[in-house]
């Protein structure tokens, strides 16, 4: 595939030519190639003695200097594992380019992003919010979008999964929902989730209109944006100070089961997680939970000395 990028000097010319249309790579990886190397364009343009380099830099110039800086100005801008996940592209980029021999040192040798997969980046929303919510009725509101989000926090289903689902995913005799997860599809064995619902989730889920067509949509979901702008519209009619987007409702899912009692293993199965090590950061929210509830008692007024200067001043009477 390589081979017919060319020759020009211009690392940027190599780079779109990665996300190109002719590229045979997947859709998701081209435009995660284009999201970086826009961020790799905006870090250039930055940095005043790099601004020259923001149209053109020939790949002798993408030195370690460079690279360090983007890997730290990601950092900067991206929360949890973004920087991490974002510099991989930039790093996988630099690769192709030494494997066709036009870039004969790695500028990103030595840079490792670390962050914590245990910490919970994303606000989440708590049981009392969400019954909020489902109270909050507003004009212009759209129950089409508010009935997908509500079942994704019920499920903890994401969206690129919600927006696939039809009525064949669903077995009414078991009252069971199968689907496999966009995310590893073909990628991971556990990538395949199998749901229990509820009478509530049942009913939110319905029945498609023609009991013969079971291709039919279950959410039939304008485009992600609209999903978005609405969702953000309804959080704010509720009056809930949070940045919730659609994969919040994953995590709210995710930490108020584990928060009932739920076994860790069993909500791991059900989010379709390949092991209970990607489960485990919701219960460093649920142990900051239990901190702040503690916390919130206030102070005790109680002082252990205070008892003992008052019984020896008794003893001194007596």
């Amino acid at each position: 595939m390589h081979r017919a990028f060319g020759l020009s000097p211009n690392f940027h010319d190599f780079f779109r030519r990665i996300y190109s249309e002719e590229a045979t790579i997947t859709k998701s990886a081209k435009l995660a190639f284009r999201l970086i190397h826009n961020r790799f364009i905006k870090y250039l343009n930055s940095i005043p003695r790099f601004q020259r380099y923001a149209t053109f830099i020939r790949f002798e110039n993408v030195s370690n200097e460079i690279a360090v800086g983007f890997a730290e100005w990601l950092k900067g801008i991206c929360a949890g594992e973004g920087a991490r996940k974002s510099f991989f592209y930039f790093k996988k980029a630099c690769a192709m380019a030494i494997e066709e021999g036009m870039m004969k040192k790695d500028p990103c040798k030595g840079i490792v992003i670390r962050c914590d997969t245990n910490v919970l980046t994303k606000d989440i929303l708590t049981k009392e919010e969400i019954e909020r919510l489902l109270l909050t009725r507003y004009k212009q509101e759209r129950p089409d979008i508010q009935r997908a989000f509500v079942f994704s926090l019920y499920t903890g289903i994401r969206f690129c999964d919600i927006v696939r689902l039809t009525y064949s995913n669903v077995d009414f005799s078991s009252r069971t929902l199968r689907f496999n997860q966009v995310k590893s599809e073909g990628r991971s064995a556990h990538s395949a989730v199998v749901m229990p619902l509820s009478d509530d989730l049942m009913e939110i889920i319905g029945f498609p209109r023609d009991p013969e067509i079971m291709s039919e949509k279950i959410f039939p979901l304008p485009h992600n944006s609209i999903c978005r702008k609405h969702l953000k519209e309804w959080v704010r009619q509720a009056g809930i100070n949070k940045r919730i987007t659609w994969h919040c409702a994953r995590h709210s899912f995710a930490v108020n089961v584990l928060s009932a009692g739920a076994n860790i293993k069993t909500v791991s199965s059900l989010l379709g997680h390949a092991s209970i090590k990607m489960t485990e950061k919701y219960l460093h929210v649920i142990d900051n939970q239990k901190k702040d509830a503690m916390n919130s008692l206030g102070r005790i007024s109680f002082r252990r000395d205070d008892i003992f200067s008052r019984e020896s001043s008794s003893d001194v009477e007596d």
